[in-house]
């Protein structure tokens, strides 16, 4: 007879014996499953519910963004820019970097950025994005950027740059580099 000091002890077979006689075993296989599947759908929903609008907003600019941009041509080059030619100056306490870039799909690019990341010998320093100078860059079209810093204070910490490119919503945009190709100039 059970009570506080003697509890009843039941293995484990005998324990999945009475929960599948009481619920069956196609019941017990779908059941948790299900169960893990409602628990993911209520949290996200709670996120959705909990965050701010414009973060929502955003994650669903970014879906729709990889979804459009995996089109036929994008998956034939996977670095859809080329990066022809690149320069950087200093002049009066300003750190300039310059370029060239061309599409070479067959698609029109719409709203890419250049990202130049400065860093010093201890790591990343800052980080700044400018638009390139065409906001539609059309199949096999050149255009150019300009970026400016104003590195006075901070001139002999500067130990070098990254640059890269995005998309103004996010997304990135791979370049293969081409510069010092005689076939380029």
């Amino acid at each position: 007879m059970p009570n506080e000091k003697h509890p009843v002890r039941v293995t484990r077979e005998e324990f999945e014996s009475i929960i599948y006689k009481s619920r069956g075993r196609l019941g017990v296989a779908i059941g948790v499953p299900l169960l893990y599947i409602a628990a993911c759908v209520c949290v996200l929903l709670l996120m959705v519910m909990v965050l701010p609008q414009a973060t929502v907003d955003r994650w669903v600019q970014r879906i729709q963004a990889g979804r459009s941009t995996l089109s036929q041509s994008s998956l034939l080059n996977p670095e859809p820019l080329e990066l022809l030619k690149l320069e950087d100056e200093w002049a009066n306490q300003l750190f300039s970097v310059s370029g060239i870039i061309r599409n070479r799909t067959s698609e029109t690019i719409h709203g890419a950025e250049a990202v130049i990341k400065l860093s010093t010998q201890k790591g990343l320093f800052t980080t700044f994005v400018v638009d390139i100078d065409t906001q539609d860059l059309g199949p096999n079209q050149r255009t150019g950027f300009r970026a400016s810093y104003k590195a006075a204070p901070f001139a002999d910490l500067l130990a070098g740059y990254d640059l890269s490119f995005k998309r103004k919503d996010g997304a990135p945009l791979l370049h293969r580099d081409l510069r010092g190709l005689d076939s380029v100039q």
